[in-house]
């Protein structure tokens, strides 16, 4: 389930004039109903998508 959330906010990167400064946490509950998580499931989805987040910015950053 949060890898499904995680590729459906691949239009949902804050960049800035330094690179990616990670996601828009404003529109993540919209994705997470939008992929039918139940609201129970949030906290642990959301713990799971800043793994990947922080991963993804460290691969990023990597390849400068």
């Amino acid at each position: 389930m949060p890898v499904r959330v995680f590729a459906a906010a691949q239009t949902q990167w804050q960049v800035s004039m330094s690179g990616v400064v990670g996601l828009r946490y404003e529109a993540l509950p919209m994705l997470l109903e939008c992929q039918d998580v139940p609201r129970d499931q949030w906290p642990e989805a959301m713990a799971c998508l800043q793994v990947m987040e922080r991963e993804a910015i460290e691969h990023w950053r990597s390849k400068r």
